[in-house]
C-alpha cells in the first residue's frame, strides 16, 4: 500500500510542473495570474463535485462541519497563493530550479511540523539523517540554479 501512495504522490508532483505550465498559458491568454488561477481552482471545484456525485459522497452534517478548527477552513489560502505564484515564477525560474525550491520549502516545513506535531501531524524527532539529507536537497539547489 505504501508503493502506491508513493506513486500517487510522484504523479502528483509530476502534475504540478503540468499545472504550472498550464497556468502559465492561462496567464498569458487571460491577462492576469489571478484569472489564470482563479480558472484553476473553478476547473478543480467542477471536478471535486463531480466526483462527489459520481462516488455518492455523502455530505457532512453542519454539526460535523463545526467540529473543524477555525483555522483548518483557511488552507485553501495556501492553495491559491501557490498556484498564483507558480504561474508567475515558473516562467522566470524554470521548471527544474522552481521544483527543487518547492521541495526545499516543502521539507524545511515538513521537518518542522514533524518534529513539533504542529497541525496534527505525528510527532517524529529530527535525526542526524534526516538533517544530513536536508542538508543534501538544498545543497543541490546550487547545481539546479542555472545563470
Amino acid at each position: 500500500m505504501k508503493f502506491l501512495f508513493a506513486f500517487l504522490v510522484v504523479l502528483a508532483g509530476v502534475g504540478t510542473v503540468i499545472q504550472t505550465g498550464m497556468n502559465m498559458q492561462l496567464r498569458l491568454s487571460l491577462g492576469h495570474t489571478v484569472l489564470a488561477a482563479l480558472t484553476n481552482f473553478c476547473v478543480g471545484f467542477f471536478a471535486l463535485a463531480a466526483a462527489i456525485l459520481l462516488c455518492r459522497i455523502p455530505l457532512p452534517t453542519l454539526s460535523t462541519i463545526g467540529q473543524a478548527p477555525v483555522w483548518a477552513w483557511f488552507g485553501g489560502l495556501f492553495g491559491a497563493f501557490f498556484i498564483g505564484t507558480l504561474a508567475i515564477a515558473g516562467r522566470e525560474l524554470g521548471g527544474v530550479f522552481m521544483v527543487a525550491l518547492i521541495v526545499t520549502g516543502q521539507l524545511v516545513a515538513a521537518l518542522l511540523f514533524d518534529h513539533y506535531g504542529w497541525l496534527g501531524f505525528p510527532i517524529r524527532p529530527l535525526s542526524i539523517s534526516r538533517i544530513i539529507g536536508s542538508v543534501l536537497l538544498i545543497t543541490s539547489l546550487v547545481l539546479f540554479k542555472e545563470s
